[in-house]
């Protein structure tokens, strides 16, 4: 009779850190699957984006050293943001992962240290054909899958216009 309860004895020794092991584990793949599907919510419409790069080179702050956004809105399909000195707005359709943007409208404010990378920025979008969010990050490409520009989550600030 002793003999068996020794070897229940071991038996546990052996299988409890078996399963502790086995919890830690599902533990950390089932934080990873959150953590996937938090990125897999992030929308193209109602979420405000910040520009990272532009061209394949890093953004630079607009003035007043605000970042350069675009929010895509589902009433009447607008986009609107800011592109470094103005604001700017107008329609966009979209489907699975195509996007077209219809033209630019834009406050007139002259900014001289901002103008040149605001042309380029707005130029760049009206050419986008195509999007994609993945690893929390927006891209939008040409027709040829040249990227355009990549945007981030718009995180710690006021969206405003």
């Amino acid at each position: 009779m002793l003999l068996p309860q020794k070897l229940k004895n071991a038996q546990l020794k052996f299988i409890l850190p078996v399963v502790v092991m086995s919890s830690m584990l599902l533990s950390a793949c089932q934080n990873s699957m959150i953590s996937d599907e938090s990125t897999e919510q992030l929308t193209l419409v109602g979420q405000p984006w910040q520009l990272i790069t532009l061209s394949g080179k890093p953004a630079i702050l607009g003035e007043s050293q605000r970042p350069l956004k675009i929010e895509f809105l589902t009433e009447n399909n607008v986009f609107r943001g800011f592109a470094g000195c103005n604001n700017y707005s107008g329609g966009f359709t979209y489907t699975d992962n195509s996007i077209e943007f219809g033209p630019a409208m834009a406050t007139r404010k002259f900014c001289a240290d901002f103008s040149e990378q605001e042309n380029k920025y707005l130029m760049a979008i009206s050419n986008a054909k195509y999007f994609q969010i993945k690893n929390q990050k927006l891209t939008l490409t040409d027709k040829t899958d040249q990227v355009i520009a990549v945007y981030e989550p718009l995180k710690g600030l006021e969206y405003s216009q």
